[in-house]
């Protein structure tokens, strides 16, 4: 929750682009501080949206619009877009989606209502949205502080490789600075989604446990899937 989180990023970003130097503040006036100002909004941006981060994904009911909206005839309900929602992911009904994904799919547009704003059409009543939080702060740096330390990562190699061709110029480097940026961010997509599992496990290997035929405490139970399907 401190500035100190994006000026980490910033400077571990200006580490891997330039080998040399570093910034105190993000409100400093030298050339790496001024890049990264103008250069992290969009890159920052483009990485939350790239994935659905576990450490910034938030879940709200979402209120309906009531202040004169009206829905367009292809939509029931207007819900008020949140304010820290920086891409839609999806919708919780309470199922588990690991298991049924399209149980949990439904029809939804954002748009930019005349009266309301940015809102979110849907027809279900009442829904639970799940969305990427994130709200850009260059004085705090609030969520920056919620990043986990592979998100960190991709974060500061993605500004990394934006900024090493305006500081640098040189083109050699800034060609291996993105295949390491786009390497950071690979290793750290695959570390978010090896946090998620299933709400349950299917209960066919629960009975197939029970009656013997795969010893589920094995170190190479799996081998035996071939067998069975």
């Amino acid at each position: 929750m401190a500035a100190s989180d994006l000026v980490d990023i910033w400077n571990d970003a200006i580490l891997s682009a330039t080998s040399k130097g570093s910034i105190s503040s993000i409100a400093e006036q030298s050339a790496e501080a001024a890049i990264c100002a103008q250069r992290y909004p969009s890159v920052v941006r483009s990485v939350l949206r790239d994935t659905d981060w576990n450490c910034v994904r938030r879940r709200v009911g979402l209120l309906e619009v009531t202040a004169g909206a009206v829905a367009p005839p292809s939509w029931t309900y207007m819900y008020v877009y949140p304010e820290d929602c920086e891409v839609v992911r999806g919708f919780d009904f309470g199922l588990p989606a690991a298991r049924f994904p399209s149980w949990t799919m439904v029809d939804y547009e954002v748009a930019d209502d005349a009266t309301a704003g940015k809102v979110i059409l849907t027809n279900v009543a009442c829904p639970v949205m799940i969305y990427t939080s994130y709200v850009l702060d260059l004085i705090s740096g609030t969520y920056e502080a919620k990043f986990d330390s592979m998100l960190r990562e991709a974060v500061s190699w993605a500004l990394a490789a934006a900024i090493v061709g305006p500081l640098t110029g040189n083109r050699a480097l800034a060609a291996d600075v993105r295949q390491e940026a786009k390497m950071v961010l690979d290793l750290a997509k695959a570390a978010n989604a090896n946090e998620s599992a299933p709400n349950q496990m299917p209960q066919d290997c629960d009975s197939l446990a029970v009656r013997g035929a795969i010893d589920m405490s094995a170190p190479d139970w799996r081998g035996y899937w071939p067998r069975i399907f």
